[in-house]
């Protein structure tokens, strides 16, 4: 008498979950075109609110001057501060909120004399190409500030005023923040309404008691299942990530 193969059972429990699966129109839905059309439309909403700049000063700027005040007041100008509780500065998480976009430049203002004593403002700032447009944006708007304080004074030798700094960075876009949030998504999906959903559906269809009246064993069952589950949320992580990654 051939004996019963529990890896042959195994192996078909697997097959035939994985093709109920791609058989099934709402899984196909939910798991792969719900999270791309999520991302698509949060992907295309702007922040809102006008153009606004946000920026950081450095720790040694000169910040008791006309040009430190004329950025304050600026209306397309928000300044950041990214104080710890013992009043130092956490450069680390600043460093990272520029090379994220959360922050546009981190300016220092230098007072300097030129050759006739009179005191220039000396602008540098420090910005990524994460930044995209705003680089452009942002160096005119300082050049105009710096500019309209130099008209104010008179017998002022030409000399530049604005000196910028770009390294290259990965730039971040919508999708790096939408895209996390659709793969967990995703992932809870699969893991509430594949998994817990199907056992429930097969018992109440009573399709387990016609798998308990085989003789395979219950863990292949569950693993079988499982795994199918497991192999087709793979393939939808990989290509949410990929969407990610050529968008």
């Amino acid at each position: 008498m051939q004996q019963y193969s529990q890896f042959r059972a195994f192996r078909a429990i697997l097959k035939a979950s994985f093709r109920s699966i791609l058989s099934n129109p709402s899984a196909i839905v939910f798991s792969f075109l719900f999270p791309v059309i999520f991302i698509m439309i949060f992907g295309s909403f702007g922040g809102g609110g006008g153009v606004h700049y946000n920026i950081a000063i450095s720790d040694y700027s000169d910040t008791s001057n006309e040009l430190m005040d004329s950025l304050r007041a600026n209306p397309l100008i928000d300044i950041d501060t990214y104080k710890l509780p013992d009043g130092k500065t956490d450069t680390v998480q600043r460093r990272k909120a520029l090379e994220k976009d959360k922050i546009a430049a981190i300016v220092h203002i230098k007072k300097i004399k030129d050759s006739l004593g009179v005191d220039h403002y000396l602008l540098l700032d420090t910005m990524t190409t994460a930044s995209g447009n705003a680089i452009n944006a942002l160096q005119q708007l300082f050049t105009g500030i710096v500019n309209d304080i130099a008209q104010k004074k008179s017998g002022q030798q030409k000399m530049p005023s604005v000196i910028p700094y770009v390294y290259a960075v990965r730039p971040y876009r919508n999708i790096d923040f939408v895209l996390p949030g659709m793969l967990g998504f995703s992932i809870l999906f699969s893991t509430l309404f594949g998994v817990s959903f199907t056992f429930f559906q097969f018992r109440q269809q009573l399709i387990l008691k016609r798998f308990y009246a085989t003789p395979i064993n219950r863990i292949n069952i569950l693993l079988g299942i499982g795994i199918s589950r497991l192999a087709f949320q793979m393939i939808n992580v990989l290509m949410l990530i990929a969407l990610g990654y050529f968008c």
